[in-house]
């Protein structure tokens, strides 16, 4: 898979420690609490919007908690899971995704991030306006121990990205994120 350019890293790492200040201002600083895997894929597409991902304040973190914790061990009290907790399986399933994103020359022509948690596989970000839904959805459940992929990605730049973004403009988000 290409690297991304160090000139584009340097200006998505001052978005990011800008976005971080303004929501610092509304609420604590952003952080990914529970080291959720968050990465980019691909890098295709300019100026598409950075999704929020994992990272919220503390005080979200704090009313996740409870919920993540009941969400976690339900799967292995409901039998769909053999470890004791959905999110043991997160680190797995990145290793997987990005594997599957590196073995194929899809989608070269788009700008995706992935979040996993609870072996729930979010892909957001910028594609081509050709795009067929459920191609993406398709890779991702190849992977082992994926148990839902959510894909949320604008085709053209004149739509409003369906996510929450890094920047602060945002899309609802989903329950359980």
């Amino acid at each position: 898979m290409k690297s991304i350019p160090a000139r584009s890293q340097a200006f998505l790492l001052g978005a990011m420690l800008a976005a971080t200040e303004a929501f610092a201002q509304a609420g604590g600083p952003l952080k990914n609490w529970f080291d959720d895997p968050f990465f980019q894929v691909r890098n295709g597409v300019k100026d598409c919007p950075v999704p929020l991902g994992p990272l919220t304040t503390g005080e979200e973190m704090q009313t996740q908690t409870h919920n993540r914790t009941e969400r976690g061990t339900r799967c292995f009290q409901e039998g769909r899971c053999t470890k004791p907790n959905s999110f043991m399986y997160d680190k797995e399933i990145a290793d997987g995704v990005r594997a599957k994103f590196a073995a194929t020359p899809a989608y070269r022509d788009a700008s995706l991030w992935v979040t996993i948690q609870r072996r729930i596989v979010w892909v957001e970000g910028c594609v081509a306006p050709n795009y067929r839904s459920g191609r993406l959805d398709k890779l991702v459940r190849e992977v082992p121990d994926v148990e839902l992929v959510v894909v949320n990605v604008r085709k053209r730049a004149s739509d409003p990205a369906p996510y929450r973004r890094l920047d602060g403009v945002t899309a609802p988000r989903p329950a359980g994120r």
